[in-house]
């Protein structure tokens, strides 16, 4: 169900990512994960409320598994896939002594609540707004968290054909809005080229959307 991409493919490389995100679509917390070059990954995370440290370590690499223990005690485990290239881990956390499954999803976090791949320091905060392209299609830009946003839009092509964005969780990694789709190879990337202007590129959009329903192309923020 579960598999760990980029850093699964690739042995050659390690690092440090830190990401935020919520647990079963309610609880905040903030992940520090080190990956080392044979594929291992230890590191520590909290909830937002306390912010105490718990420690987890990894017991597989593909699918990634992350056990946390207390004093000797199994207490949980993150089973998902870490996306290096987007910086992106999704999956399940599961309580080892009632069984119970809770989804997860965290993304690169934002150190400075700020996108700075500009002259200017934007804040997602800003960014928030509708945006049109050149032949009148609308997206709009909703605040989720520090480094992600919801996007939402449609198209209508002159054969009937549609295409929707519907609440798609985007998160922040590079200068760029980040959606994918590992089960479907569905990405939709929106970069940020100023305050009041962003570029969408779809890869395999015809997996989501009708035939010709995409919605690639420069967009300009309404006032």
């Amino acid at each position: 169900m579960f598999t760990l991409s980029a850093c699964g493919e690739s042995n050659k490389s390690s690092g440090i990512y830190e990401m935020t995100g919520l647990i079963d679509n309610k609880y905040p917390v903030t992940m520090s994960l080190t990956i080392n070059k044979d594929g291992r990954a230890t590191g520590s995370y909290y909830y937002d409320k306390n912010k105490k440290d718990i420690i987890i370590n990894s017991s597989s690499k593909m699918p990634l598994i992350l056990e946390e223990s207390v004093d000797g005690e199994l207490m949980g485990k993150f089973i998902g896939t870490f996306d290096k290239e987007n910086i992106v881990f999704t999956g399940a956390w599961r309580d080892p002594k009632s069984k119970k499954y809770m989804s997860f999803n965290l993304t690169q976090k934002a150190t400075t609540g700020k996108v700075s791949n500009t002259k200017d320091d934007i804040s997602l905060e800003k960014l928030a707004g509708t945006f049109e392209n050149e032949y009148g299609t609308e997206v709009e830009l909703i605040l989720k968290g520090r480094a992600q946003m919801y996007i939402n839009g449609m198209v209508v092509t002159s054969t009937g054909n549609i295409g929707k964005l519907d609440d798609f969780v985007i998160g922040y990694n590079n200068g760029e809005l980040i959606y994918k789709n590992n089960e479907s190879d569905y990405k939709l990337a929106v970069k940020i080229l100023n305050k009041n202007t962003i570029e969408i590129e779809e890869t395999n959009p015809q997996i989501m959307h009708g035939m010709g329903a995409g919605f690639d192309g420069i967009y300009k923020k309404l006032k």
